[in-house]
């Protein structure tokens, strides 16, 4: 009975420090969609613009989230992380972050699916080859290779209604300022 919970505990153990992404290596896409209304107070002397406005909002979510940590092999003594990703279309990607030997991760989050003018995500949608190497002063200690799997799940949910307050008359000539605001505050499913 011995041997069979110390061989449970071992495997488990073994699934509970795997290399890859500490939340696992399946990210689902999904699209959200809801409508605000911006009240504005009116613009003075003149009263020019509008009031109020509606806006439909549209972006995505990632299950489980769109950035992680990358978890490293046990027990290597590394400083840098690399990480390059091969898309099922061919397209490579790359990221390099500081690694946290202690804890066996990148020393940050890693974006997966942010794309803005300023930030590039590691992955595509589709089945992701993720090429890892962890470097100590300059020299390769260890490095292997993961899939990541960045599914559409192909659905749209929408968020719930909601109003907002703008502090300036020019809120309600441009409501999609709220949209980020309005999607970290709803619930969309």
């Amino acid at each position: 009975m011995k041997t069979i919970a110390s061989l449970f505990l071992f495997l488990t153990g073994l699934n509970a420090f795997a290399v890859g992404f500490s939340q696992g290596n399946d990210f689902t896409y999904s699209e959200i969609q809801g409508d605000i209304y911006v009240s504005c107070p009116t613009s003075y002397p003149n009263n020019m613009g509008p009031s109020s406005a509606w806006e439909r909002c549209r972006g995505y979510e990632v299950a489980p989230g769109m950035s992680d940590y990358f978890v490293g092999p046990a027990n290597i003594a590394a400083d840098t992380l690399k990480l390059v990703a091969t898309s099922e279309g061919g397209k490579v990607t790359s990221k390099d972050v500081d690694y946290d030997s202690a804890k066996g991760m990148s020393s940050k989050k890693i974006n997966l699916a942010i794309k803005t003018l300023t930030q590039k995500p590691l992955l595509k949608l589709g089945a992701n080859k993720v090429q890892y190497t962890l470097l100590k002063d300059g020299q390769i200690v260890a490095n292997g290779e993961v899939t990541v799997n960045y599914i559409d799940s192909g659905k749209t949910f929408q968020c719930q209604q909601k109003t907002y307050f703008g502090n300036f008359a020019s809120d309600c000539q441009n409501p999609s300022v709220f949209c980020n605001r309005y999607f970290d505050e709803t619930s969309c499913h």
